[in-house]
């Protein structure tokens, strides 16, 4: 089995997957093995010249299909606690995330309910907010500044500081600030509005969902986040090759273009005769990141929606 354990941004993280090929390895290993005890339990010697002959065969046979039944039960063995240690690491995990949302959630709250009182404290900073705001709206808001900014591939020109420095974008402790200020902004938005813990889940909401919402809803007083209608183009057919084989084959068969242009969905369909046919779906990632909507439907816009 390969290694265990993939380190990776100063973080060390459990690959069930390795685990769960071994597991079912070991599994068929157990049934075959205890299917030749089967078959080693009910085969008799052949006739021979002399009865201790005979015995000495039987005797054979005897140790052979024990030495079989015990790769057997090791197998099952090893395979029930490879089981059990994947299925462990998930649930930790899971319960660890839950966790580290639960506190992101609950400070970001904290920040939320008393925002208010600090930007009260502060005249200088709510009047600057205020006026920021009413320039912006009266200058046009800001999809042309965005348009421009965002004018060539979706991205704006990274400066020379931060291409040396790219490895800091990719590092694990970056996607978690991430992760954790997208999931924070609901709880922060509703304790700024005075809204009641759990409101989002009251009206069948997530905290994230509010969060995004909320945005949305800031964003549009300045002329971004406008959605716009999405339709199907064109479609082209294409002969069926193998199936994927490992989250690699996978990856490589998201469509991408850096420019956005090209197909950035593909269907994949499998038929298997006696078996419902099965589908992979493959979904581009992000072409623009500009807050305006245009024609392109993979935009930030459609992120937080």
């Amino acid at each position: 089995m390969p290694d265990d354990l993939d380190v990776s941004g100063g973080t060390t993280g459990v690959s069930t997957d390795d685990l769960e090929i071994a597991a079912d390895q070991l599994g068929r290993l157990a049934r075959e093995a205890s299917a030749l005890a089967a078959e080693l339990s009910r085969l008799e010697p052949p006739a021979l010249r002399s009865s201790a002959h005979v015995d000495q065969a039987r005797v054979d046979i005897d140790v052979a299909a024990a030495h079989v039944r015990w790769v057997a039960s090791r197998s099952a063995l090893l395979h029930a606690l490879l089981l059990t240690a994947g299925r462990g690491y998930v649930l930790t995990e899971r319960a660890v995330g839950t966790a580290i949302r639960w506190y992101e959630a609950t400070a970001a709250r904290g920040l939320g309910d008393i925002a208010p009182a600090l930007l009260a404290g502060s005249g200088a900073a709510g009047a600057f907010g205020v006026g920021a705001w009413l320039g912006i709206r009266a200058a046009g808001g800001l999809d042309g500044v965005m348009n421009k900014l965002f004018e060539k591939n979706g991205i704006p020109s990274a400066p020379s500081v931060v291409k040396q420095h790219n490895y800091l974008l990719n590092n694990s402790v970056t996607a978690a600030g991430v992760r954790a200020l997208a999931q924070g902004a609901g709880p922060f938005l509703m304790g700024v509005a005075g809204a009641p813990p759990g409101a989002p889940q009251l009206l069948g909401a997530r905290s994230y969902q509010t969060g995004a919402k909320g945005l949305i809803g800031l964003g549009q007083t300045l002329d971004l986040f406008e959605e716009t209608g999405v339709k199907l183009v064109e479609t082209t057919r294409l002969p069926g090759g193998a199936p994927p084989t490992d989250y690699v084959d996978r990856l490589a068969r998201v469509p991408y273009e850096e420019d956005g242009s090209g197909p950035q969905v593909r269907i994949e369909k499998y038929a298997v005769a006696g078996e419902p046919d099965r589908y992979c779906v493959y979904i581009t990632g992000t072409a623009t990141f500009s807050p305006v909507a245009t024609d392109q439907p993979w935009d930030l816009t459609s992120n937080l929606v």
